[in-house]
């Protein structure tokens, strides 16, 4: 029975159990945000979700993280939010109404309450095309057109992404860690749907790879590896292979 060698997709591995201070990571400031939410008839929103970290796992419906404010019954929020650096992107959204809005916040509002009319969703569908298998993680960003990068939210695109979104002028991102990455202005209003299913990815040289004959590994000076060591030695058995570096 002939064997052969295939390079196998990596395998990312979190290292769990490690404490923060180990990385040093830092300490996410937080800030006291006043805004004041009514629709487009000026009335107050109340029981809306208002966040500056919106995301869509599934890829069907964004949600706010476990930080997010919800409106009182004046349409009113005081709360504090984990803001690493600005702009952010401060967004409302009632998937009940089915209305929201969202602004950017270029610096810290301090005691300025932040205004925000709440228009109908639009739905936003993202359908991207790629040069050969789909990878199985396609990653998109939800943003506002320019150089900062202002993030409305994060979605895990499965096959295709379905979302209501506030009806404004933005920018996808998508990407994945197998293709190219592609950006694409978009403009979308109150009540409509936008179907972009232009977006064409490129698979890498080495997403195309997977599962065909590895290539020929040359090896110059390795602790315990013979200098006349060939991979296709290997042929039969499982290869672990790591690859690390600094970014």
């Amino acid at each position: 029975m002939r064997r052969q060698l295939t390079i196998l997709p990596l395998a990312v591995l979190a290292l769990l159990g490690t404490s923060s201070a180990a990385f040093g990571q830092v300490e996410i400031p937080e800030v006291t945000i006043k805004a004041s939410v009514v629709d487009t008839d000026g009335n107050p929103v109340r029981g809306a979700s208002v966040d500056t970290n919106w995301s869509a796992l599934t890829g069907r419906r964004l949600e706010p993280s476990a930080k997010a404010a919800t409106t009182d019954t004046h349409g009113n929020i005081e709360h504090k939010f984990s803001i690493y650096r600005f702009p952010v992107m401060l967004t409302v959204i009632d998937h009940v109404r089915g209305i929201g809005a969202c602004k950017v916040l270029t610096e810290d509002p301090g005691d300025t309450v932040v205004e925000l009319t709440a228009k109908p969703l639009a739905r936003l569908m993202v359908k991207p095309k790629f040069d050969g298998p789909a990878p199985d993680s396609v990653g998109m960003y939800i943003q506002m057109p320019g150089e900062q990068r202002v993030m409305l939210g994060y979605v895990k695109i499965a096959g295709e992404a379905d979302l209501m979104v506030p009806a404004e002028d933005c920018q996808i991102w998508v990407y994945s860690m197998q293709t190219d990455s592609v950006t694409k202005d978009i403009s979308m209003k109150p009540g409509e749907t936008t179907i972009i299913d232009d977006v064409e990815m490129k698979l890498s040289g080495l997403a195309k790879s997977i599962g065909k004959q590895a290539l020929p590994l040359a090896i110059s000076e390795t602790l315990g590896v013979p200098k006349d060591f060939k991979l296709t030695d290997l042929k039969g058995k499982w290869v672990l292979m790591e690859f690390w570096g600094f970014w």
